[in-house]
């Protein structure tokens, strides 16, 4: 059969093997240090009650807070700080108490709002108040986002906001930083983006909404912080809106955003806001204001996941918290970017690799656990990945593959792969293996692999893919190639603005003839010495 003929051309090729062994990674055990900021997170988001937060809490009550934050988060309930939850605490967020009590995947309401739905606001101080390296929105744009956000509200609801230029508003907006006046002093960049204050009794702070003035914030700018979805998410807590535990929600507490540019009220936001002041009457007739967005940047796009779902028949590719559904053809995206929990709800955590088995189970691997899903449904995990048969030592693994020329799967690690034997879930002995052993112009460090529909491999690193020989065993000539123009469907422009064609003259098409020409002959004399 042809399997075997292609494990007797990969003897041909494998001049050199290696011997097994087990290179076992101990689970990093937390230190002190994390243990004791992280109880100081639980304090400062809720999760350890004030009454306690001036003595030294019991190990029993931290475990039970922990517990508590975990199953808000959607991280494995475990009671320790371990790396998942470590690594949860260390992510951007709202400044914001998280509710204790709440009902399941549902809005959560404070208890308060105001009194009346006609509302006012005031941007108190100048934002340019603060760091220079800060300073990449205008002080025109920022009050144009402001006011987009609170739209965004107001169209959602029966409520209106007015903008006042001088005196008491009912939201008064500052930027600031560090100790501010309040007992919520901010943190530097990263950590407590901003918080707000609910309504309350509609006096005092009520409202209020505060901006860290050392954060990087932006609509365009790739290394800043999504200023449009940091002041929505504040003013439903303005509005009266808890966090939910519903990723991909508005009020969910942690910034998750991976693409700049505008963001939406989820159906669960909406619904919350409308318990609250009722559903829009049509008396709102403000225009929608539109903000500017980020420029395409697809040719400069790489991607850390890739995956073909043998249910669907769809590619799924993952760029950091979002991914895309490419279309059959592999030519372009027919829809994306959407946040990877709208589809999988329950990963909340970064995607490291992903395959779907023949049974249409799709396994999502993170840093050190897999999740198996079937279609949208979770059906088991989160699990360590030993679970699954994996050694430690494939923890941060950087790509899976169900390699199409033998049916094999095969695991990825910077210059090592592995076989799995997907029937008795282990790892097939003598291996790990270098991959430039067998998988000739593969680089090391890979970030993603991918078996499409058509039963084509592609190895992708940065901003190029490389598509491999089933034959000859090796990367195709003329590889690499950029994934923008190939994968996302944009447009290369040179120097003076003009559209690009890539093209070498033919010379790769010319070479590859000639090298599968050779990979043929060698592959020949490999069957009739062999058999």
């Amino acid at each position: 059969m042809l399997s075997a003929r292609v494990k007797l051309v990969l003897v041909y090729w494998l001049t050199t093997a290696l011997s097994s062994w087990d290179n076992i990674v101990e689970c990093k055990a937390v230190g002190e240090a994390n243990k004791n900021s992280g109880v100081e997170y639980l304090k400062q988001f809720g999760y350890i009650s004030e009454s306690k937060s001036g003595q030294a809490a019991a190990a029993q009550d931290i475990s039970h807070s922990l517990k508590a934050f975990q199953k808000f988060a959607g991280l494995n309930v475990t009671g320790k700080f371990d790396e998942e939850t470590v690594e949860k605490m260390k992510a951007p967020r709202c400044g914001d108490k998280d509710p204790i009590k709440y009902r399941k995947r549902r809005y959560v309401l404070e208890g308060s709002k105001w009194k009346k739905k006609d509302l006012t606001y005031r941007i108190v101080n100048d934002p340019y108040s603060g760091p220079t390296d800060r300073h990449v929105m205008t002080p025109e744009l920022i009050s144009k986002t402001i006011k987009a956000a609170l739209q965004k509200w107001s169209f959602a609801a029966d409520l209106t906001f007015t903008e006042l230029k001088e005196g008491e508003a009912d939201i008064m907006i500052k930027f600031t930083s560090g100790d501010h006046g309040d007992k919520y002093k901010f943190d530097g960049r990263g950590k407590a983006l901003a918080h707000a204050f609910y309504p309350n009794q509609n006096t005092g702070y009520a409202g209020d909404a505060h901006f860290d003035l050392d954060e990087k914030f932006s609509l365009t700018e790739d290394d800043s912080t999504n200023f449009i979805w940091v002041t929505t998410h504040e003013f439903g807590h303005s509005l009266g809106l808890k966090h939910t535990p519903k990723a991909g929600a508005i009020m969910y507490p942690w910034y998750t955003t991976g693409e700049m540019g505008n963001v939406k009220l989820s159906k669960d936001d909406k619904n919350g806001i409308q318990d609250l002041y009722g559903k829009p009457t049509g008396r709102n007739k403000e225009k929608p204001i539109i903000l500017p967005v980020p420029p395409r940047k697809e040719c400069k796009y790489s991607f850390n996941v890739l995956f073909h779902d043998k249910r669907n028949k769809n590619v799924y590719a993952f760029r950091k918290h979002d991914f895309y559904v490419l279309s059959r053809s592999l030519e372009e995206s027919s829809k994306g970017p959407i946040n990877v929990d709208k589809r999988w709800r329950d990963l909340t955590t970064r995607v490291r690799a992903a395959y779907t088995r023949d049974d249409g189970y799709t396994i999502f691997f993170t840093r050190h656990r897999y999740y198996k899903y079937y279609g949208k449904r979770l059906v088991e995990g989160p699990n360590y990945i030993e679970d699954y048969g994996l050694r430690a030592e494939l923890r941060d693994m950087d790509a899976v593959l169900t390699f199409p020329g033998n049916g094999e799967t095969y695991f990825f690690k910077q210059d090592k792969y592995w076989k799995y034997d997907q029937q008795n879930k282990v790892l097939v002995p003598g291996y790990p293996k270098l991959i430039k052993l067998f998988w000739r112009g593969v680089p090391d460090n890979i970030d993603a692999a991918l078996q499409t529909p058509e039963g084509e491999t592609y190895f992708f690193k940065g901003r190029h893919y490389y598509k491999f020989n089933h034959f000859a065993f090796s990367v195709y000539p003329g590889y690499p190639k950029l994934i923008g123009p190939d994968w996302l469907g944009c447009t290369i422009r040179d120097s003076g603005g003009r559209d690009v064609t890539l093209s070498d003259g033919g010379k790769s098409a010319a070479l590859g003839l000639r090298q599968s020409y050779i990979a043929i002959f060698v592959a020949v004399i490999t069957w009739i010495v062999v058999l």
